[in-house]
């Protein structure tokens, strides 16, 4: 006769064993578990030709206002503010973009990929020369038929404090008093590449690797954080930011099992 286990066929004489049956399931289903092995289908690849950052609309007193200014330094543009007292630098912002070359090819859905990296520059500056907020417009360029560009813009509220104890922030002593940067949450983008909706996420990471909105800099010192995209097909993924789940060898596990209960059920037969 003939017998269909989980749509795999398998001739059985009258006089097969129950250990010949049983033998048929458990490779009928660790055949079925492997089909979870099975490459997925291929997604079209999406290409990331740079990335950049330029800071625009400066907020604060008239006297800070008029402090500003605007630098390119190794390829990271600033917005730089404040009088100085006891350095020859200001305070200020940078950010650097990422320029791929070779393009980076992105699988949507598969890898994180480096944005740029933001910095955060404290240094003695005069009160009333300190801005409270900028803005942080982030372009990714992907290459397309014709290139699209899409855009981020964040906000970025500053909070220069006194330099005198007690500190607001946790400040190294003898040295008050550290200042802090906040970085606005904004929603991802969706938008068409090539025919395909897509979304684009960003997120920032802080030098131990943490997600961050946040950034806090010693009078005198410099703290990075570095942004972050993940591009996913809508719906797909919402949560931005690292720590998400990964799969485990599930499919693997299911053979192993299966045959391995298969071995048990001969042992006892046998002993029968």
């Amino acid at each position: 006769m003939t017998k269909v286990f989980n749509g795999f066929r398998s001739p059985l004489s009258k006089a097969s064993s129950p250990f010949g049956v049983l033998a048929c399931m458990a490779v009928s289903a660790g055949s079925a578990l492997a089909v979870g092995l099975a490459p997925a289908p291929v997604q079209a690849q999406v290409v990331l030709d740079k990335t950049t950052g330029s800071w625009s609309n400066p907020v604060g007193p008239t006297t800070a206002i008029n402090t500003v200014e605007y630098q390119t330094v190794a390829g990271q543009n600033q917005i730089r503010w404040g009088s100085p007292t006891n350095v020859n630098s200001k305070s200020g912002l940078g950010f650097t973009g990422e320029d791929y070359n070779p393009n980076l090819t992105i699988l949507p859905g598969t890898t994180d990929f480096l944005i740029g990296t933001l910095q955060h520059f404290n240094n003695p500056i005069s009160a009333g020369t300190a801005l409270t907020s900028a803005q942080l417009t982030i372009d990714t360029l992907f290459e397309n038929t014709n290139p699209l560009s899409i855009d981020f813009i964040y906000t970025t509220s500053i909070d220069e404090t006194p330099n005198s104890t007690p500190c607001a922030y946790p400040s190294t002593p003898g040295n008050p008093c550290a200042d802090k940067i906040s970085i606005s949450t904004i929603p991802a983008q969706t938008f068409t590449f090539e025919g395909r909706q897509l979304t684009l996420a960003s997120f920032f990471l802080d030098s131990n690797k943490n997600p961050t909105n946040s950034l806090i800099s010693q009078e005198g010192g410099t703290t990075t954080a570095e942004l972050w995209g993940r591009l996913t097909d809508p719906g797909d993924n919402p949560v931005t930011g690292p720590g998400d789940a990964v799969p485990g060898p599930l499919p693997v596990l299911g053979i192993a099992a299966a045959f391995g209960y298969s071995r048990k059920l001969r042992k006892r037969i046998q002993g029968n």
